[in-house]
């Protein structure tokens, strides 16, 4: 969603001192021209790279440019901080060891310095979802299946990132949580449009028996990975997986396929398209439920 002024100004301090191996993430770039709202920054780190150390500077920064810090936790690896001031209000930042393997090099972007490829936060928000019980992780699925990436890729793909799943055993921990009531969603997730438990809980089912579905007739040596085309685009209808010139992509510390920003851009530009940049088209459509279910 439209960052606000305080989220803003605090990513102008933040962002110079972003490089590759520490770029922002998480909800809040998922949904950056989404519909959920996140009132938190994370900033992923690679692995070896000193966290206590950065957000030290981080935070160094933001008070000499005039915010108040209130330190919230801190151990090895880990660094939160609520950040803002009395006039504009409060943020939340993160600054996370990670972990590096990614399918994608992150991408340079003027609002954030360097953040995760999208095709990467989609499948990071996969394995989210696999491994808590959260009903935002939810409405993000039914945002990633319907305009970035096929569920059943992301889930097919996820398990190079992290090897403890596998495409069917994530999926299936995926549908056992998908038992959501509307309270869920009304009492904890933030959103411009309205959100419908049974909407959202039918999408997930559907995607995951296509997913079921499409494993069964996927090469079984390309589990963990993703499924790209000539151009490095994630393919989105399974098969094409048969067909000549599909490669498949592996995760590897730091990403790996060199045209991922274009790709990156190209996905993007399909959410502008829908929602608009910052999500301008929801702000301003009363009609804002059916833009997001079409």
């Amino acid at each position: 969603m439209p960052l606000d002024d305080l989220q803003k100004a605090t990513l102008a301090v933040l962002l110079p001192a972003r490089t590759p191996r520490g770029v922002f993430a998480g909800d809040s770039v998922l949904h950056r021209h989404g519909y959920r709202l996140s009132f938190d920054q994370d900033i992923f780190h690679a692995e070896g790279v000193d966290v206590l150390d950065i957000a030290e500077r981080d935070l160094a920064s933001l008070t000499k440019a005039g915010f108040t810090i209130e330190r919230a936790k801190k151990y090895d690896g880990f660094v939160e901080a609520i950040v803002g001031t009395a006039e504009r209000g409060w943020t939340k930042l993160q600054w996370v060891e990670a972990g590096s393997w990614s399918f994608f090099s992150p991408v340079p972007d003027p609002d954030y310095g360097y953040r995760l490829h999208i095709v990467d936060l989609a499948i990071n928000k996969v394995l989210a979802a696999g491994g808590r019980r959260e009903p935002r992780d939810f409405v993000d699925l039914v945002l990633i299946h319907r305009h970035i990436i096929p569920l059943w890729h992301a889930l097919w793909a996820a398990p190079g990132k992290d090897s403890n799943w596998s495409p069917l055993s994530l999926a299936e921990q995926i549908i056992r949580k998908n038992d959501f009531h509307q309270r869920d969603f009304d009492d904890s997730v933030l959103s411009v449009v309205p959100l419908s438990a049974s909407d959202i809980g039918a999408t997930i089912r559907e995607a995951i028996e296509e997913a079921r579905g499409v494993f069964r007739h996927l090469p079984g040596a390309t589990a963990g990975s993703l499924l790209v085309d000539g151009f490095g685009r994630p393919i989105t209808a399974p098969a094409l997986a048969e067909r000549d010139g599909i490669r498949s992509l592996q995760a590897e510390r730091g990403g790996g396929w060199p045209s991922g920003p274009a790709i990156d851009h190209l996905l993007i530009d399909g959410l502008i398209d829908r929602f608009g940049r910052d999500g301008a088209k929801l702000l301003a459509a009363d009609g804002a439920v059916a833009a997001v279910k079409s």
